[in-house]
């Protein structure tokens, strides 16, 4: 059986997670998150994200947010890191288009994750 399907990379990358099984990444755009930022975000009331975010306690969560990032200033993700109890924030060196330190992070926390499965 397949843990996780074989997926072409595109600009991002496959992550090798042991017994020749690959995790697709990607810090781009994509069309699922199109769908969870519409359907999702958008269909919060304002606040309900960092009011609610108490409810995600059990759930754990890593939140890896550039520096540099003009159109998401990283105090947006300190407020959902602190209003989420038990979530990892990194701050990286890089903006939103992600980078060398992004990628090292998200894959460090993916690999994490796997480990936990």
């Amino acid at each position: 059986m397949t843990r996780y399907p074989e997926i072409e990379p595109y600009a991002s990358g496959m992550l090798d997670v042991g017994d020749g099984q690959r995790l697709y990444w990607e810090t781009g755009v994509s069309t699922d998150i199109h769908w969870l930022y519409h359907e999702a975000v958008m269909s919060l009331e304002e606040g309900q994200l960092l009011r609610d975010a108490h409810r995600l306690a059990e759930i754990p969560g890593v939140l890896v947010h550039g520096r540099l990032d003009l159109g998401g200033p990283p105090d947006t993700a300190r407020q959902l890191a602190d209003a989420w109890p038990g979530a990892e924030l990194y701050l990286v060196r890089t903006g939103h288009g992600g980078g060398k330190d992004m990628t090292t992070c998200i894959v460090d926390a993916t690999n994490r994750f796997a480990t936990r499965a």
